[in-house]
């Protein structure tokens, strides 16, 4: 819902934003930043602090989505102007990110289905498209449709149907979720906001969006600086957004891009 969305990027408890002014690592580079001389900088500075201020303050909590993700634009644009004018790159990893956050509008969570187990004992006809085993083909060839099959009902946690939507394709899957944590890296799952402390080289910088202009449907490589624990469990992406405004056609995401990464 609107208000679960400004929750998860401002105002609630672990909110994005929370998250940010709470972790130590960004507090330590913010506090080494305050002895730069430069007055943009100091100004990049205060504009954080200000924003600091407004979280604080009930009163002023943005009545939007939309007015929550201009406040991260705003955020990763004095982020971006404290990095420029000390010549450094403390904040370019998390400012990054803050940018992709606040382009994904649309911001989903997994429903809360219960885990069902099916019946220990159940017929031929049931089973011979779920378990692709050998024995098991081997024991069915022997049966007729109505016969009963032993064995080990069949656990459906959670995210199965997720995974029978994301691999309708593939019918012998016999348990198609198992690979959605790695598919959702990146293309719908951004990264964990802890993650951006970590050292950002600039070819970093240049592989990610290279990756991301080439294959924006593709999960995002392991061995970089980033981790998908996303442990309030929201998707959403600004890929994902290109592909609902075109639907069935190759995502287009270079302005997102060209925004990102200046």
């Amino acid at each position: 819902t609107e208000r679960e969305s400004i929750d998860h990027l401002w105002t609630g408890r672990d909110s994005f934003a929370r998250r940010f002014f709470r972790d130590k690592d960004f507090s330590s580079k913010l506090r080494q930043a305050a002895n730069s001389e430069d007055p943009a900088a100091r100004a990049g500075l205060s504009g954080v602090d200000a924003l600091r201020k407004r979280l604080e303050d009930q009163s002023r909590w943005p009545a939007s989505s939309e007015e929550a993700r201009g406040l991260l634009a705003e955020m990763a644009a004095h982020l971006c102007t404290i990095d420029e004018r000390r010549g450094c790159r403390s904040f370019k990893s998390v400012a990054d990110l803050i940018k992709m956050t606040a382009r994904a509008e649309t911001l989903f969570t997994l429903n809360k289905y219960k885990s069902v187990v099916m019946p220990d004992i159940i017929k031929k006809k049931h089973i011979q498209y779920m378990d692709n085993s050998q024995s098991t083909t081997t024991l069915l060839k022997r049966l007729d449709n109505e016969d009963f099959v032993p064995g080990t009902g069949k656990k459906y946690n959670q995210t199965f149907l997720w995974g029978q939507l994301m691999y309708w394709f593939k019918q012998t899957i016999y348990e198609p979720n198992a690979s959605l944590s790695a598919d959702r890296r990146g293309t719908i799952s951004l990264p964990d906001l802890e993650s951006a402390v970590r050292t950002y080289t600039e070819k970093d910088r240049i592989n990610l969006r290279k990756t991301l202009s080439e294959s924006p449907h593709k999960m995002w490589k392991t061995g970089t600086i980033w981790s998908f624990r996303n442990p309030n469990k929201v998707y959403g992406s600004p890929w994902l957004e290109a592909a609902l405004r075109e639907p069935f056609r190759e995502i287009q995401i270079e302005k997102d891009l060209q925004a990102i990464f200046s």
